[in-house]
C-alpha cells in the first residue's frame, strides 16, 4: 500500500531511477535539519557508492566547488528522472569550508556528501561537529561498489591540513586521505515528505491511475454500465468520468 515518504519508516529502502533504471536509496532521516530548511523534507542516501572519484583535482580541502561538489550537481544530478531533479531543489547544510577556514558555515546544494559527523563518527581533534548522526549512521558506515566493499568520501576536511578530508574505510573505520586521493561518491539529497511511495518500493509525486479499466464496447439507454479497474495502493477513492462522444468534454 502507498505511503507518504515522510511516514516511511527510516531505514527503508526506496527506488529512484538513474538513466532510467530503478536504483535502491535509504531513507535516512525525516526533517532533516529541520532548523535550516523547516520541517518536511526527508533525507534519502544511496544505497550503494555511484563512482569512483578523486575528492578535488588539486591538494585543497576545499568543499565548496569542489571536483566532488561540482560533479555531484552536475552530471549526477542529470541522471536523475527531470521531475525529481525539480523537487530536490536545494537543502542547507553545516560544513566547514576548507583551506584554514574551520569555522562551521551552512552551504546550500542539491546533492551533497554526508559529513563525518552524520556518519556517526565524533571526534575531539581534527574534524568539526557538522550536524548530527543520522538514525541509521550504523547502517551507512559500510558501503559496496561493484559488488565488494569500498571507500566512502565525506564533506568533513581535516582541519590540521589544509590537501586532506576525511573517509569511511571499508571496515567503517574513520581516516584521512588526500585530496586527490580516489574513494567512492556516495550522493544524498532531501525529497519532499509529502511524496508517494508505491509498494514497489518507488517514489511518485501522485498516486497513480488504476493500470486497467474494464468497460462494455455496447450499453442499453436506461441500463446500468458495469465498469471495473485494477486496484491502486495507497488510494482512499477513484473518480469516474464518461463522455457519450469525442466531441464532448469529460463528466
Amino acid at each position: 500500500m502507498a505511503q507518504q515518504l515522510g511516514q516511511v519508516a527510516v531505514g527503508t529502502l526506496v527506488k529512484l531511477n538513474e538513466n532510467g533504471s530503478p536504483v535502491k536509496f535509504y531513507v535516512a532521516k525525516h526533517d532533516y535539519e529541520s532548523g535550516l530548511n523547516g520541517a518536511g523534507r526527508t533525507l534519502l542516501v544511496r544505497k550503494d557508492v555511484y563512482e569512483q572519484l578523486w575528492w578535488n583535482n588539486s591538494s585543497v580541502n576545499t568543499y565548496a566547488s569542489s571536483e566532488v561538489d561540482n560533479r555531484l550537481n552536475s552530471t549526477y544530478k542529470s541522471v536523475l528522472d527531470g521531475e525529481v531533479q525539480e523537487l530536490i531543489g536545494t537543502t542547507k547544510i553545516q560544513y566547514t569550508p576548507g583551506n584554514g577556514n574551520w569555522a562551521v558555515e551552512t552551504l546550500e546544494r542539491a546533492v551533497f556528501l554526508l559529513s563525518l559527523t552524520e556518519l556517526g563518527k565524533s571526534r575531539t581533534t581534527y574534524a568539526n561537529v557538522e550536524g548530527s548522526a543520522l538514525p541509521i549512521a550504523s547502517t551507512l558506515i559500510r558501503v559496496l561498489f561493484g559488488g565488494g566493499p569500498f571507500t566512502q568520501w565525506t564533506r568533513t576536511p581535516n582541519t590540521s591540513s589544509g590537501t586532506s578530508v576525511w573517509a569511511l574505510e571499508i571496515n567503517g573505520d574513520e581516516g584521512t586521505f588526500g585530496t586527490i586521493a580516489t574513494a567512492g561518491v556516495r550522493p544524498a539529497f532531501t525529497l519532499p515528505g509529502t511524496l508517494f511511495v508505491q509498494s514497489d518500493g518507488s517514489i511518485s509525486k501522485t498516486i497513480p491511475a488504476p493500470k486497467t479499466i474494464t468497460v462494455p464496447v455496447q450499453s442499453m439507454q436506461g441500463r446500468p454500465i458495469p465498469v471495473s479497474w485494477s486496484a491502486v495502493d495507497g488510494a482512499d477513492g477513484y473518480i469516474l468520468e464518461r463522455k457519450a462522444n469525442t466531441d464532448v468534454n469529460w463528466t
